[in-house]
């Protein structure tokens, strides 16, 4: 028989492949025996790859196969399986995304089913038994995943318009040509960057252990591991950013460096087609570098209160309704991204982006 390398996996296999559907009866009924037996035979014939699905017979075609390799427990022989979308398997005809058809609890699930019925503890080829003509080319939950770097880089430009000498805001803030309410304020500036910022760290954070589980491979365990220390590694770089700030350096240049880190460790992490070492790197990095940007907002607080004549006390909490809202965003995205069911987020976002627009508002008129 002769052999073909399959693809950059490294095997080689039989240029003629033994295709399990018939075995399933689909095609009329046929003897388990009689389609062990021609399973065995193709063997012998020195063919090494065997393609069933669990959707051939519900499964039929696969226990066979299993009770096939069974008898031939020495032998070198890859099987291909596959698994149906859960759009069919519940009778839905239209097919989504890639991600939705296939959510990693049902991918799990059917995975340890196939491995069941062939009695194997691993399977060489899993393929996902559907087409989508635009499937390899549509985003999905990956163009949301962007998210995560998209925020801090629609933050940046604002940086523009916040003077980079805190102690004389209210002179330079008078330069700005924002017609948003509240943009010619330094305070409102901050406040909307904060809210970028907040959206960015949100997508990360809420996302970093299923991404762990289902993208690098992680348990449960390791993953939850992963989302502590990221989140414990913020600390010691606020503390380090704080320092650095007490000890004249530039605010907006710090900031600046925050978000550019958080939009470029963001995107790597969330790219499937990175090594998994990268992003998990990537992933630390920007744990680090979102750990940065809060000690920058909080430690402008008194400057920001000098120089505007606004008491501390509502710049903090305009900085924590920022926070609210950015922590809205990815939500609601998501939700928006994935089905209508995103519109709840947004009802449900109503009266906090109300209030924080009546905020900006009564900054603008009163102290701007």
């Amino acid at each position: 028989m002769l052999t073909r390398p399959f693809g950059r996996t490294g095997w080689q296999v039989s240029a003629l492949t033994f295709g399990a559907w018939q075995l399933g009866g689909t095609w009329g009924t046929i003897d388990a025996g009689e389609g062990q037996d021609a399973l065995l035979a193709a063997m012998d014939c020195g063919i090494n790859l065997i393609d069933t699905a669990a959707a051939y017979g519900k499964g039929r075609s696969e226990e066979i196969v299993g009770r096939a390799l069974a008898l031939r427990p020495g032998a070198e022989v890859r099987v291909a399986t596959k698994v149906l979308p859960l759009g069919r398997q519940q009778g839905q005809g239209r097919i989504d995304t890639i991600r939705g058809q296939y959510p990693a609890a049902y991918l799990r699930g059917e995975v340890e089913a196939s491995l069941r019925r062939l009695g194997r503890d691993h399977i060489d080829l899993l393929q996902l038994h559907l087409w989508v003509p635009d499937g390899l080319e549509d985003l999905g939950w990956r163009g949301f995943y962007l998210l995560c770097a998209v925020p801090p880089m629609v933050a940046l430009p604002l940086l523009f318009l916040v003077p980079a000498d805190l102690p004389r805001l209210r002179k330079a803030s008078s330069l700005g040509r924002a017609r948003l309410p509240g943009l010619r304020n330094p305070v409102g500036q901050m406040a909307l960057v904060y809210c970028m910022f907040s959206a960015s760290y949100l997508t990360f954070a809420g996302f970093l252990p299923s991404v762990a589980v289902d993208d690098f491979g992680y348990s449960t365990r390791e993953a939850s591991m992963l989302a502590v220390w990221a989140a414990l590694i913020i600390v010691p770089a606020n503390v380090a950013t704080a320092f650095a700030c007490k000890h004249g350096f530039g605010r907006r240049r710090l900031l600046g460096i925050s978000l550019i880190g958080m939009a470029l460790f963001g995107a790597v992490f969330f790219n499937g087609d990175v090594l998994v070492q990268a992003r998990v790197l990537s992933g630390i990095a920007f744990a680090i570098c979102a750990g940065m940007a809060p000690a920058i907002f909080w430690e402008s607080i008194p400057r920001l209160s000098d120089s505007s004549g606004m008491p501390a006390a509502i710049i903090s909490g305009i900085f924590y309704q920022a926070s609210g809202l950015g922590q809205l965003v990815g939500p609601i995205l998501a939700g928006l991204a994935v089905d209508a069911a995103g519109a709840w987020y947004a009802a449900a976002s109503a009266p906090i982006l109300s209030g924080f627009v009546v905020t900006m508002l009564l900054i603008r008129h009163k102290y701007a």
